[in-house]
């Protein structure tokens, strides 16, 4: 390679594993000039063994600890027990094929193949895994709620979007009580209006989830406010109170 050309666009993807962390980046504006004069597409991979996954799944640190959890406080079903062994049993034949390519991939990093059949092997590692980002895929209502009582920060969905003269607010699984801080604290939370009353949680529904889906129009803000308004006056973990912002 004789020289590099970089631009600002930047698009990777990490991979963690028992052995460390794989960071394979790809940039359709990175160009690579090899020595016959023809240019491609750059292509990175970096490994940091410092960021191991502690198990047989390729879970962030945070939801590995999750699952652990859920396992040993015996929260989840025999069909989400049963799934968890069928997607261990698979990924623990991917690793072993991943290992035996990484280390020729090592012993002649220039060779073609050996190159090839590593990044195959590395994109097919992590497979179909229960995705705890979006946890109505695999945990219930009430697990995530009884770990989320049990001190695991468990995230929900919370986007807007507009189209077509609407705004679409969606929250999903989300908590009730960081819904209520970012409502209160964030001005510009899910682009709804800033001049709106402020919200309180019901006793002890700090850990449940508010869930909600509306079309707004989006150049009438007094319509917007009445009408979000309308709905969390519905929902049983919140309280609205009167001052508006």
């Amino acid at each position: 390679m004789a020289s590099w050309t970089t631009r600002a666009v930047d698009a990777w993807s990490g991979v963690p594993t028992p052995l460390g962390l794989f960071v394979h980046r790809v940039s359709t504006d990175d160009t690579v000039r090899r020595v016959d004069g023809a240019s491609v597409v750059a292509v990175c991979m970096s490994f940091d063994p410092r960021q191991r996954s502690s198990g047989l799944l390729p879970l962030a640190p945070e939801d590995q600890g999750i699952l652990r959890n859920a396992l040993e406080s015996g929260l989840l079903t025999a069909d989400q027990r049963g799934s968890l062994e069928r997607i261990r049993g698979a990924y623990l034949e991917r690793w072993t094929r991943f290992q035996e390519r990484w280390i020729r991939f090592v012993e002649e990093p220039r060779d073609d193949a050996r190159r090839d059949l590593f990044f195959d092997a590395l994109h097919t590692l992590s497979g179909e895994v229960p995705s705890l980002a979006e946890h109505e895929r695999f945990l219930t209502r009430s697990q995530r709620i009884a770990l989320r009582r049990g001190g695991h920060v468990i995230e929900g969905t919370a986007w807007s979007g507009e189209g077509s003269g609407v705004r679409r607010v969606v929250v999903r699984d989300y908590p009730a009580g960081v819904f209520v801080d970012r409502w209160n604290g964030l001005p510009a939370f899910l682009g709804l209006p800033v001049a709106r009353p402020r919200l309180f949680l019901a006793e002890g529904a700090s850990f449940d989830e508010v869930d909600i889906e509306l079309l707004l129009p989006v150049t009438d803000e007094s319509a917007q406010l009445r009408m979000i308004v309308q709905v969390l006056a519905g929902i049983p973990q919140l309280r609205l109170g009167s001052d508006a912002r």
